[in-house]
């Protein structure tokens, strides 16, 4: 009942899966990641307990090694189909036989897809072609389920969808690990949907790097990234907000005036407050 989509980015340390469904809240149950050691995704007649013991078994056995272990007596295995990636990049997929049709999966250079209740044999194949382009590995799984929808999709529709990216390896907080953990749990149009999340929550990413080069000093850096982030229909007032308390006092100069646009929002309550809250005048 779902198409799925795995990348192993390992040129920008980033790994994920993204998918959609005919079933709400689907990335709350299906997708499993952890940094240093993989990446599991279960569906169909999908296993919950395939999720966290894959992963427990990836930190010490192939992706192949750890699905046969972690299917090893389960009577309804050939009713799941299942994808394994390891922070290595070693890949394992398995479609069952008494997965409802059309059911397969394609395993590629640095990614896997996989889909049932598929309308046709062109979707997997739709999805393979545009799983390709993309500048960032959110682009290129969003390419691939927009093509998977575009041949046919799943044959009842579509009802949610999500995308989950982490770091392969790190050594930071774990908090830190995580790089995009967006869901649509329920709606006409999730992809839709999804994607604009995704664009917003990139612009926090880069407003997020643009406040962190203030911190350390960087101002003509940090101005340089929020020159992109101001310049993006997806700012937000919070962004602008904070953009204006940093660089009320900047001598740089700067593409948007941050007094005028702080200004601006203190002409509005809500802003006005969190302002008089912070001890300014």
């Amino acid at each position: 009942m779902t198409i799925s989509v795995l990348i192993f980015d390992k040129k920008n340390n980033l790994f994920g899966s993204a998918g959609f469904t005919h079933w709400p809240a689907l990335g709350a149950i299906n997708s499993f990641i952890e940094s240093g050691s993989g990446l599991v995704v279960t569906q169909a007649n999908l296993n919950y307990a395939y999720g966290r013991n894959g992963l427990k078994a990836m930190k010490t056995l192939s992706p192949e090694s750890a699905y046969r272990k972690i299917s090893n007596g389960d009577e309804k295995k050939e009713s799941r189909q299942v994808a394994l990636i390891n922070s290595k990049g070693e890949k394992f997929s398995f479609t069952g036989s008494e997965c409802m049709n059309f059911a397969s999966h394609l395993i590629g250079e640095d990614y896997i897809i996989q889909g049932n209740i598929l309308s046709n044999e062109d979707v997997l194949k739709a999805a393979d072609e545009a799983i390709k382009i993309g500048n960032s590995i959110e682009e290129r799984m969003m390419n691939a389920l927009k093509n998977a929808l575009k041949a046919g999709g799943e044959v009842r529709g579509i009802q949610s969808a999500y995308i989950k990216i982490n770091k392969i390896n790190t050594e930071e907080d774990p908090y830190k690990e995580l790089y995009l953990d967006l869901r649509v749990d329920e709606s006409k149009e999730p992809l839709v949907e999804l994607q604009r999340i995704i664009d917003i929550q990139v612009i926090y990413k880069k407003f997020e790097k643009a406040s962190d080069l203030f911190e350390e000093g960087q101002v003509a850096k940090s101005l340089m990234v929020f020159n992109e982030v101001l310049s993006s229909d997806f700012c937000t007032d919070e962004i602008r907000f904070w953009y204006g308390i940093m660089f009320s006092d900047t001598k740089e100069e700067t593409m948007f005036d941050p007094k005028e646009l702080l200004k601006k929002l203190l002409k509005e309550k809500s802003w006005k407050e969190l302002y008089s809250r912070m001890g300014l005048k």
